[in-house]
């Protein structure tokens, strides 16, 4: 196994090994660790070239190849979201579901966003069950 190294503070798309799919991280300081869970106590996982890993750079870089209508539309469900005191993973996730989908409902945002961060819960839940005592 081989150890990427990408941006600081960038969002980084890497492949599931537990769930399957893809899932959203935050590249840690070092650059060679990433965040899936924004939580006290979590720990960076290393980003292996295995899980195929692919720097989406920062947020707001994305709005810059979408029409401009809908980048306005995401623009105001983003700054939404940040009213809601969401932290940057969630955020992360409900604009690339935005994005993906071509969503900008502030609620079904949210909702994609929740989604995805309890199916890499749900993946963690899977990992502990499988392990001797879990």
């Amino acid at each position: 196994m081989t150890i990427e190294r990408l941006p600081p503070g960038e969002i980084v798309e890497l492949r599931d090994p537990v769930m399957g799919g893809l899932k959203l991280g935050l590249v840690d300081e070092t650059g060679i660790g990433y965040y899936d869970i924004h939580a006290d106590n979590e720990l960076p996982k290393p980003i292996h070239s295995e899980l195929e890993p692919r720097s989406l750079g920062a947020i707001e870089s994305w709005l810059g190849d979408l029409d401009p209508a809908f980048a306005e539309s995401l623009t105001k469900a983003w700054v939404e979201l940040t009213r809601m005191n969401l932290d940057v993973l969630t955020i992360a996730r409900a604009l690339r579901a935005g994005i993906e989908q071509n969503i900008t409902v502030v609620e079904l945002l949210e909702s994609a966003a929740q989604e995805a961060t309890d199916r890499i819960l749900e993946g963690r839940k899977a990992v502990r069950d499988a392990l001797p005592g879990g």
